[in-house]
């Protein structure tokens, strides 16, 4: 699992900032091959409030992600 932000700037001013996380899984193709399923969340809104709000968003996020039983993916 890996979470980051990033951001958006337009005239050296940062106005949209944005929260992800992505959840991986291996996942089995068959034939003795491997693939990986990426189960992502992505938050994006105005930089202020996401200041304001990335520490209690995050680990509610984050619990979110990992209690999500990841749906079975087939090829």
């Amino acid at each position: 699992m890996a979470d980051f932000p990033i951001d958006e700037k337009k005239a050296d001013k940062m106005t949209i900032a944005e929260f992800n996380i992505y959840n991986y899984m291996k996942i089995d193709l068959g034939n003795g091959k491997n693939g990986i399923v990426v189960y992502s969340y992505t938050k994006r809104e105005d930089i202020t409030n996401f200041l304001k709000n990335l520490e209690e968003d995050r680990t509610s996020y984050l619990k979110q992600i990992i209690s999500t039983e990841i749906p079975a993916v087939k090829f």
